[in-house]
């Protein structure tokens, strides 16, 4: 999405958004190269960079060009037009750069608060190289300022109660979307130990001679608070179903989280309650078996001796 911008090193100054807000962008379509050319024609102007500038605030959706560079603005560019017109001040501008730009291009947990200087700041590196024509920006734009060296971008206080909107909103989005992430991934993974264990059971039965092999099945999908995942038969002599299995992926050393309500279920079913322990870098090995505990209540959680227990969580409630 950013690619194009990291062709420029220089978007001009304020001056130059100011003149071409001013005078030359509007509503009505125009040809980009006469724009080049009457800034051209400007003294205080020849070096204005056109093509990096217009490539920006097509980039922000300030402004259309089409394949023959027609150029004119959008409604968004101008309502920022008539912000400039108003009040002689690019700070909506500003803010779009940052919003749209700067947050999208930096990891936000970038920023820290300096006590000394009473502000944020973000070290220049922090901002990608290729992106260093968008740091100069801004600050031409003033929203930094160089700290005590030339590594350090102080934010200036005009802009913060802004940059904070802007990163909760960010946030948000970046948690919902790791979050997302994060569960798909498990979801991935936990399906595939599950699909091992059903299809593991299911041999182990017609080993001992069973047939109804359809009958072990996943049942958390509807059930979720069932406890476990899948049902199953302890023999081949089993009538009903006798062998309730929670299943855990790991990779490396065996270690899983386990909910207060499978403990319970554990407790209660006791010798009928089994954990399969899948290490999914193996699953695909051929004959691999997986980590089987009986009755884990008794052999894993009252089992301090083999397994290390920590709490993740604390729940606390006021006593009347």
């Amino acid at each position: 999405m950013f690619k194009e911008l990291t062709k420029y090193n220089s978007f001009g100054k304020r001056e130059d958004f100011l003149f071409l807000f001013g005078e030359l962008l509007s509503s009505n379509s125009q040809k980009l190269d006469n724009i080049i050319k009457y800034c051209l024609s400007r003294t205080n102007y020849q070096a204005l960079p056109v093509r990096a500038i217009t490539k920006l605030l097509y980039t922000l959706s300030l402004v259309d060009i089409d394949s023959s560079e027609n150029i004119y603005l959008t409604y968004d560019g101008l309502d920022i037009k008539k912000s400039i017109q108003t009040d002689s001040s690019l700070r909506e501008f500003t803010i779009l750069v940052v919003q749209k730009i700067l947050i999208e291009i930096i990891d936000i947990n970038n920023f820290s608060f300096d006590a000394v200087i009473g502000s944020f700041t973000i070290k220049n590196n922090n901002i990608p190289f290729q992106f260093s024509g968008i740091r100069n920006l801004l600050l031409k734009l003033d929203f930094f300022y160089y700290g005590t060296n030339s590594n350090l971008l102080v934010v200036n206080n005009d802009f913060l109660k802004d940059l904070e909107k802007l990163i909760k909103v960010r946030r948000k989005t970046i948690s919902y979307e790791e979050f997302k992430r994060i569960q798909e991934h498990k979801e991935a993974i936990g399906q595939m130990a599950e699909d091992f264990v059903i299809d593991f059971e299911r041999k182990r039965l017609k080993c001992l001679g069973r047939g109804d092999l359809e009958k072990i099945m996943k049942v958390s999908d509807i059930d979720v608070g069932a406890g476990y995942d899948i049902i199953s038969f302890l023999s081949c002599n089993s009538e009903a179903y006798d062998k309730f299995i929670e299943v855990k992926s790991y990779d490396g050393i065996p270690s899983f989280f386990w909910s207060i309500n499978e403990v319970r279920v554990s407790e209660k079913k006791n010798e009928n309650y089994f954990l399969y322990l899948v290490d999914r870098t193996k699953i695909e090995s051929e004959n691999y078996e997986p980590l089987i505990i009986c009755n884990p209540y008794t052999n894993v959680f009252n089992s301090l001796e083999t397994w290390t227990k920590e709490p993740q969580t604390w729940y606390f409630k006021l006593k009347p």
